[in-house]
């Protein structure tokens, strides 16, 4: 059976976005030693407890330390995008 993670990197109480994000590192690499198939991150705007308003670069950072889990972006919120990107 296929497993996967929808991480939407969550702020906890006390704690910043920075860390919240090394939490996202350190959960898909334990995924990919757990045998995952798929890590998924969500793009958040505005929100105050979440850390990922931009999944573009957060991949980029995800896939240079995996290997064989396939990762990719739940959503791509197009409002918060120029078309000239």
């Amino acid at each position: 059976m296929k497993v996967s993670i929808l991480d939407q990197s969550p702020i906890s109480s006390g704690s910043s976005a920075v860390e919240a994000l090394a939490q996202t590192a350190h959960l898909l690499q334990r995924a990919e030693q757990l045998g995952y198939t798929r890590y998924w991150v969500a793009e958040h705007h505005g929100m105050e407890h979440l850390a990922n308003p931009s999944p573009e670069v957060l991949l980029g950072q995800l896939g240079a330390i995996t290997s064989t889990i396939r990762i990719g972006s739940g959503a791509v919120l197009l409002p918060h995008y120029s078309p000239y990107e």
